[in-house]
Order: C-alpha cells, then structure tokens, then sequence
C-alpha cells in the first residue's frame, strides 16, 4: 500500500460543488467518514472574520472502515445473516471468526438524513465502480505543527455494496416520512436566496 504525501488539495468551501444523489468522503475523526447529500444550506459564522462554506445535509455511513459490516448512524442493528458479498471471498481474513461459514451481517437501517457535513472536510466522491481507490488522509507533521495530507490505495469497498439498496436507506426520496421531503425543498430554496448574500460578503472580505 504506497502513500505519498501531497499539498493541500482542499475544495473552495464557498462554491456548492456536489449535488442531492451524491456520495462523499470526507474527515471523520481522524479517519475518512461516508456519507450521501439530501439537501445543502450555508454556515455563516456570526464573526465576520470567517467565512461562510457551503454546508450538505447527509446520511451518513458508519462503520465502513471496519470489517465488521457497515451500518447507518445511529440506530442500527444486527437483524440477522445474508450471503456474504464478494469482498469477503477474496478479503477472508477480514471476517470475523464468529460469522456463520458464508455469511455476514445483515443490519436494519434507521438512518438520520440531514446530519452536516462541512466543505472544508470533504475529500471528493465515491466510487462504486473500482476495485481500488486513493483516498486522502492527514497527519500531523511535528516539524511543521500542522496537519499534512498524503494519498493512500487501498480495496473499495463499494465496489462491492448494492448502490441502489444504500440509497434506498439513505434518499429522502425513500424515507416515507413526510417532513422529509418539505424539509430538503426549503433549505435548498433557502439556500439560493441567501447565495448572493453570502457572495457579496465573500467580496468584502
């Protein structure tokens, strides 16, 4: 697995850069987190000494990172076993020991669809459509005092997810409770009303 440290590669948190339907990655405790846009608003900080950054209301993907299976936050909950996807054929040593020979985990979602995630945290989209990825991580570099970035490969585990049966979990468009739908619709109007606003601002800074 070959890493490279490489320069700030940080989106211009004041453009809207992704659109509802996408998935991102992006910095999770130190780690990279996973999540799917419902809608997106701004963050404008009260202090005028900040800026403003677009912010996109997700659901959010836990546990992908570990070989454990992967979950919705934050009420998911192991309702069973299905047949084992193609990742853990040629990743064996990646199962836990105590999983029925040829299964895995099978969770019920219950997922919250509008948690915030920060332009200024985001690396970039997911691929579900190759076996390997680079992907960002950070570092703190002790000559410097401040965090490095550099790219790693590694497996991609989408590639081996069902994509229409996550956003099925994760869309607005399938979650069956009404609000849902009135909610996305008015922060993303809200959104385009106070974009000029927030660019008028920009300048001035």
């Amino acid at each position: 697995m070959g890493m490279t440290i490489t320069k700030n590669k940080r989106l211009d948190p004041t453009i809207r850069h992704f659109d509802i339907g996408d998935w991102v990655s992006y910095r999770f405790c130190g780690g990279v987190g996973y999540a799917y846009i419902n809608a997106y608003e701004w963050y404008v900080p009260r202090n005028t000494n900040r800026s403003p950054q677009v912010v996109y209301l997700c659901a959010k993907l836990f546990g992908v990172n570990s070989p454990y299976g992967m979950h919705f936050r934050s009420y998911a909950h192991q309702t069973g076993w299905k047949d084992q996807q193609d990742f853990y054929v040629t990743h064996p040593h990646l199962r836990r020991k105590d999983w029925p020979e040829g299964k895995q985990p099978e969770y019920t979602y219950l997922t919250s669809r509008f948690m915030k995630v920060y332009t200024s945290d985001i690396f970039g989209k997911v691929s579900f459509d190759n076996k390997t990825i680079t992907e960002m991580r950070t570092h703190w570099d002790h000559d410097t005092q401040r965090y490095a970035e550099y790219e790693v490969q590694q497996p991609n585990k989408f590639y081996y997810f069902d994509k229409e049966k996550l956003e099925a979990e994760a869309s607005v468009e399938n979650s069956g409770i009404a609000w849902h739908k009135a909610f996305q619709q008015e922060r993303c109007e809200k959104f385009n009303t106070r974009k000029a606003e927030v660019l008028l601002r920009k300048l001035e800074q």
